[in-house]
């Protein structure tokens, strides 16, 4: 049963976020509003598909989900983090301005792209694969700034991100990655990849649809 459900991931999952550009495109105001449901079963699906379980992987993925949402927090509170910034309504309710599950997806996106690297170079030094992990997470990064306030994500005082954001970025990607790493998880989640590079293909194709002025 396990199996078949982390199976029918491969499927369901492109469909929803193929669904979900559509639904921005057509129905923002709703489709909006869908996104926690969508990373919430991502992240369920991501869990399922797991290989690595037990008492070390449980609590990189607590410490994951509280150091993210610790950052946001500290960052939205004094601005002196990322920059100046807040969050909108499209990724659900809100403790002292930050969304619980911005906590959660950046432990989604710290396991997508250790994964993708321990795919290709999980012979490598952990220097080596949590440096590239760190860039593909900021890569990530960069391709949501250009939409962040069209999604109702998050909005910058200065009206866009600044470098300093995505330096801090990388360099907490980082972190998170040289922790993963250094706790000697080796093993890839076919699921957390799949999710991973379908949020890239998904802000990459709407920031290019904003550029021309089809996605506003």
């Amino acid at each position: 049963m396990r199996d078949k459900l982390i199976q029918s991931g491969f499927y369901v999952i492109p469909i929803l976020y193929t669904v979900g550009v559509l639904g921005m495109l057509l129905y923002k105001s709703f489709f909006i509003h869908c996104t926690p449901i969508l990373l919430l079963l991502c992240f369920a699906w991501i869990l399922l598909a797991d290989k690595e379980t037990g008492t070390d992987k449980t609590r990189l993925i607590i410490l994951a989900i509280s150091a993210g949402y610790a950052i946001e927090l500290v960052g939205v509170g004094t601005g002196k983090i990322f920059g100046m910034y807040w969050y909108g309504e499209s990724l659900g309710p809100k403790i002292s301005g930050v969304p619980p599950l911005i906590g959660i997806n950046w432990c989604m996106l710290l396991l997508g792209a250790s994964s993708l690297v321990s795919h290709s170079l999980h012979e490598k030094s952990i220097l080596l694969k949590s440096f590239l992990t760190a860039g593909l997470m900021t890569i990530l990064d960069f391709c949501m700034e250009p939409v962040c306030d069209v999604l109702d994500m998050w909005y910058w005082g200065a009206g866009e991100a600044g470098l300093r954001n995505f330096i801090v970025w990388y360099a907490f990607s980082m972190l998170l990655s040289l922790i993963y790493f250094a706790m000697g998880f080796r093993l890839t989640n076919a699921i957390a990849m799949l999710v991973f590079g379908l949020q890239l293909v998904f802000f990459s194709v709407l920031w290019a649809l904003h550029a021309t002025n089809i996605f506003l």
